[in-house]
């Protein structure tokens, strides 16, 4: 049908019935993954605008390692965010380990 499940092993839960941040994140996953296992070894760009924001605050940290993760197998990673709890976690969790190669950009207000 036109209905996503998420299973573990005990329970089945439709995805409708997700908090919009496991909802967003579910989603993202299924972006990449289609994306990585069509393209094979080729390398993509991913274009976020404030894809977490609706994430808890543990999960974002665990988002924002996996854009790290991808942008070390060389994905480009462009996100775009309002929020500053999101902003300060790229700065702290990914800037280090891209010397030279992280830029952020901010606009005025």
């Amino acid at each position: 049908g036109e209905d996503i499940y998420l299973l573990n092993e005990f329970e089945r839960f439709p995805l409708q019935e997700l908090s919009t941040g496991a909802q967003e994140q579910v989603l993202l996953a299924l972006r990449i993954g289609i994306a990585a296992h069509l393209l094979k070894d080729q390398k993509m760009f991913l274009i976020l605008d404030d894809a977490f924001q609706h994430s808890d605050w543990q999960r974002r940290e665990w988002m924002v390692d996996q854009m790290a993760d991808l942008a070390e197998i060389g994905w480009q990673i462009i996100y775009f965010a309002m929020d500053d709890h999101i902003k300060q976690l790229f700065e702290e969790r990914v800037k280090p380990k891209f010397e030279g190669r992280y830029v952020m950009f901010e606009l005025d207000k």
